[in-house]
């Protein structure tokens, strides 16, 4: 297939979706008629590789030719989560060639602008994306299952997770060891009494509206479950060690580890059958506390929760972990329903502390979606004046420019608000730490394991998989500015920052050493990790973002006009690789086409626009400084600090069972090995200054410059 016959193909598809997309936004699940579903092998649930084989074919062989809910995910499964190599994965899947790619890649074959796609489709149902709410439902989410299925016990075990009390890292000094015990019995109620739900219910698998909450309640869930468990203590495991040499069989062991578990909880008073029974929830509870104290289930899931998490992210095109989804666009509801979407009727239904400040911080996010909402309007009308690009679309264009620098301002403004109802230790002590995924633990992560069934719950062959927390770097709102405004931070078209005291005027997109080396260099950051963050947006939100950066015209139509015929016919089927060339947005192409730049009002309102996107980043920089930077530089508050006393009066108690010599020795070294389990104080939060200092860089390096 020749160039010219792939655009003639592409030119009648959207003839034909605009024929057919004429319909408001919906927010009922895609069903599509095909005769067989197979999962890409590129996709989430097919990296988990052998341990999740064996559900999916059981799945595919009982689910019928018309089978609504895979049907749908076929559709969405065209993008991979990041695998247990990190970024090096992440990095081949961008460079990989996909039917259909899920972050925004620079286009290398680039249309005239006379023959750019409607622009209206950007706020069409394909990219679920509402005239109305933007990237939020244009309806509230659904906020609880309701008892009449069978997944409703979802809800039931979150509703006892707030009402025991789960902390991070089983809390701080004020918490007791009752309290401990009873949240250690939640998390045993997890693994041993919740069912696991291998065939979901009609509702759950149909209306996307229930789909989303169940990925909602279970990756709150997951979050409760993983980080309410006490670190694993090195000095436990040590004394763990110690007592497997010492000990001449199996029961012998099992003995004395159970016996030494039961004295700690007791507080030191001797487990001897004949003074004091046990009762079957002390040895489970006994039980519990030896496994946790040793990491048994730090980082993996019970098949309760990773079966049908794994079904119904496959489903929604997200990774199984908590996004940003599930915190701010689907967790929301109305206070008053008849207000209707109003800032100030908006209320957030989930929060991992209950406190009012992780709700304002959620709150937050979601305000700055809503009031996004007039920014995407303004990109739809500004690249509709694109396709025109006459003088009278240029001065409107501008127009539309002055009008997103205020939006950006409001933008800027919200953000700014969270400090008025969000306390920063709170945040960076009680609320952050829940967000950790599998690539963030505090010694170092390793991944979290998803079983696909209960056989392989506790599989050695389980691979682990690492997936990153939720971010507000995972908001389309924003990667859809950067897009629009053609802000590269892949740091591959070769913008370069203007001078201090820049303006409109006559631009020059210049390149060269500098900026081909800054690109290779310390630059590459940001666009990495803006990329990574963009798998973990819902699918049909990527596709807009890939859809966005379609866009992309040639800098200069004299440029194509003056390609050889042969160029036009390249086989684009062939196995040649073509040299890979990027386009500037049609927004910076037509302010860069504009004659008598210097007085222009086009250029400078371009540049307007990027100043403002760069004065929220700078906002951004100060609310992570207060929030993160500086709270990691100072020790916790008491009722956040770590139970190394505690974990240190355990092994106490463990080191009875040993020779004296060997437990003195173990003993001794327990203040050294908790200290350095706990990290070092005073380097969080670098790493992201770093990256919002690169993405503000980039900000500045699309500015157009002035003079040659």
């Amino acid at each position: 297939m020749t160039f010219k016959q792939r655009m003639e193909q592409l030119r009648r598809a959207h003839a034909l979706d605009a024929e057919s997309s004429s319909s408001p936004m919906s927010t009922s699940m895609t069903v599509d008629a095909e005769p067989s579903f197979a999962i890409p092998p590129d996709h989430f649930l097919a990296q988990q590789g052998k341990a999740t084989a064996g559900y999916h074919a059981q799945q595919s062989a009982e689910a019928g030719p018309s089978s609504p809910s895979r049907a749908s995910s076929s559709r969405l499964s065209t993008s991979p989560a990041p695998s247990s190599d990190g970024l090096d994965d992440i990095a081949r899947f961008l460079s990989s060639a996909g039917p259909l790619p899920t972050a925004p890649s620079a286009a290398t074959t680039a249309p005239s602008l006379s023959s750019l796609p409607d622009t209206s489709t950007l706020a069409g149902a394909d990219f679920d994306i509402d005239v109305r709410s933007g990237f939020l439902p244009p309806q509230a989410p659904l906020s609880r299952i309701p008892h009449s299925l069978h997944e409703s016990v979802w809800e039931r075990f979150l509703d006892g997770a707030r009402e025991v009390g789960l902390a991070i890292n089983g809390g701080g000094a004020a918490v007791d060891k009752q309290h401990r015990r009873r949240c250690r019995a939640w998390r045993r109620a997890i693994r041993e009494e919740m069912p696991v739900m291998e065939e979901l219910s009609d509702k759950m698998r149909q209306d996307i509206r229930f789909a989303r909450r169940g990925h909602v309640v279970l990756t709150f869930l997951a979050h409760y479950y993983l980080h309410s468990q006490p670190q694993p203590s090195k000095l436990a495991r040590a004394m763990h060690e110690a007592q497997e040499k010492a000990s001449t069989n199996q029961a012998a062991s099992s003995s004395s580890w159970l016996a030494s578990a039961l004295r700690w909880r007791r507080g030191g008073e001797a487990a001897s059958s004949s003074t004091a029974p046990l009762c079957a929830e002390d040895i489970a509870d006994a039980a519990s506390l030896h496994s946790e104290s040793l990491g048994h289930y730090a980082s993996r899931l019970p098949a309760s929760i990773s079966v049908p998490l794994l079904a119904l992210s496959h489903q929604l095109d997200l990774p199984p972990i908590l996004t940003y989804a599930d915190t701010v666009l689907w967790n929301w509801t109305f206070i008053n329903p008849s207000a209707g979407l109003t800032p100030g009727n908006l209320r957030i239904v989930e929060t991992f502390s209950g406190t009012e400040s992780e709700h304002h911080f959620f709150l937050t996010s979601l305000l700055i979606e809503l009031q996004g909402v007039a920014a995407l309007g303004l990109m739809r009308a500004s690249l509709d004046e694109c396709f025109v690009a006459d003088e009278l679309a240029r001065r409107r264009v501008a127009q539309y420019l002055q009008r997103l620098v205020g939006v950006v301002g409001e933008l800027e403004q919200t953000l700014k608000d969270v400090r008025k109802a969000c306390d920063p230790a709170t945040f960076y002590w009680a609320i952050r730490p829940w967000f950790r995924g599998g690539d963030a633990a505090p010694d170092g992560g390793r991944g979290w394991f998803y079983p696909s069934s209960r056989e392989e719950e506790y599989s050695e062959a389980l691979q682990p998989r690492l997936f990153t927390g939720p971010s507000a770097g995972q908001s389309s709102l924003i990667h859809a500015l950067d897009v629009f405004l053609d802000v590269d931070h892949a740091g591959v078209k070769g913008h370069v920052a203007p001078p201090a005291g820049h303006g409109g005027g006559q631009q020059q997109q210049r390149k060269g050493p500098a900026s081909a080396e800054r690109a290779k260099g310390e630059g590459n950051e940001d666009g990495t990790f803006m990329q990574r963050m963009q798998l973990y947006m819902p699918g049909q939100h990527r596709r807009f973002l890939t859809h966005l950066q379609s866009l992309a015209a040639a800098a200069d139509e004299e440029e194509r006009a003056q390609l050889p015929e042969e160029a036009m016919d390249i086989d684009l089927d062939s196995e040649e690789k073509r040299p890979e060339k990027h386009y500037p947005s049609p927004i910076r192409h037509l302010a860069q086409s504009c004659p008598n730049a210097a007085t222009h009002p086009l250029p400078k309102a371009y540049n307007a626009a990027l100043s403002s996107l760069r004065s929220l980043r700078d906002e951004h920089m100060r609310v992570a400084t207060l929030y993160i930077v500086s709270q990691a530089r100072r020790p916790p508050p008491p009722e956040y600090a770590p139970l190394l006393e505690d974990q240190e009066d355990y092994a106490r108690t463990v080191a009875k069972t040993l020779q004296p010599q060997e437990a003195q020795a173990i003993v001794e070294g327990a203040k050294e090995m908790e200290k350095e389990q706990a990290g070092p104080v005073g380097t969080g939060g670098t790493d992201l200054v770093k990256f919002l200092k690169a993405c503000r860089r980039r900000t500045d390096e699309a500015l157009l410059t002035a003079g040659p």
